[in-house]
This record gives C-alpha cells, structure tokens and sequence, in this order.
C-alpha cells in the first residue's frame, strides 16, 4: 500500500534538507512522544548505512521496528527502508527547488506486509485509503511547518 503526500513550504531547499538530515532532532522529537530511539550502528552522521532500533506505542501496544538509511543525495532525496516483525516498506523524501525561497517536499511511503494478520490490517487500510492518505498528508504538512517554524525561530 503507498501513501502520497506533497507540501509546498517558504524556506529554501538547502536548509529543509539539512533540518531534516539532522539525526538528533529527529531522534529528541520521537522520544518526546514517547518512542525510544536507539542508533545502532554506532555513527553521528547522517549517511547511507544509518541503522535506528525504535520501540513505542501504536494503538496501545508495544511495536518495534528497524530503519535504515539507505540513500541520501543531497539536497533533493532521502530514501529509508523499515522492518518490523509484521511489515516492511520505504519512505522516500524529495525535495524540488521551486525558487530560492520555496521548495516541493513529496513524501510517499510504501507498507508490505509480512505476515497474514498484517495481509489483514492492510485490507483494511485499503477500505479507508482516502481517509486514510488525508490524514497522512495531514499529519506531513504539519510536522513540516513545525519544522520551518522552528528554522524560523518562531
């Protein structure tokens, strides 16, 4: 199942691209919510090979999962891949110059199931695709300008 999003923001593509390649805001955000984020495969830097171990709550139960980075062409392309024990997937990030002042940033995020019980949850998903990819770009958009907001200092 893939879910799409694009959002249009005022600030310029090098800076989204380096707020949103920096790892430790990222990692401080999700344990603010409650996830435990934990990097496993002993780097600082943001580069291909990045490897988070992530456990938190989702719908009242304990998940973890793994997150890979497994391409960044800087500035315009992110490219993730995520492994838990019933779904795997991608999450890709491309940002588009439009001016000096304004980029593109389309999100899309791509969930295969593993097992026959998450072959379940995803039909599921299905039925409510169009309510579903609303809240997706949503939640995107706003998780974006939070982050311009704060490039900003407001």
């Amino acid at each position: 199942m893939k879910l799409k999003a694009h959002h249009d923001l005022d600030i310029g593509n090098h800076a989204l691209f380096a707020a949103l390649t920096d790892a430790t805001r990222w990692e401080r955000a999700a344990m603010r919510k409650g996830v435990e984020v934990l990097r496993i495969d002993g780097g600082d830097e943001l580069a291909a090979g990045a490897v988070w171990q992530v456990t938190g709550l989702v719908r009242g139960k304990l998940r973890s999962g793994q997150l890979k980075l497994r391409m960044v062409e800087e500035p315009s392309h992110l490219l993730f891949d995520f492994e838990s024990p019933m779904f795997t997937g991608v999450f890709v990030t491309r940002l588009f110059e439009m001016s000096a002042r304004r980029t593109r940033v389309a999100l899309e995020v791509e969930v295969r199931p593993r097992t026959l019980a998450a072959r379940i949850v995803l039909q599921g998903a299905r039925l409510g695709r169009q309510k579903l990819e609303g809240r997706f770009h949503a939640r995107a958009g706003v998780v974006l300008r939070d982050l311009v907001g704060q490039l900003r200092g407001g």
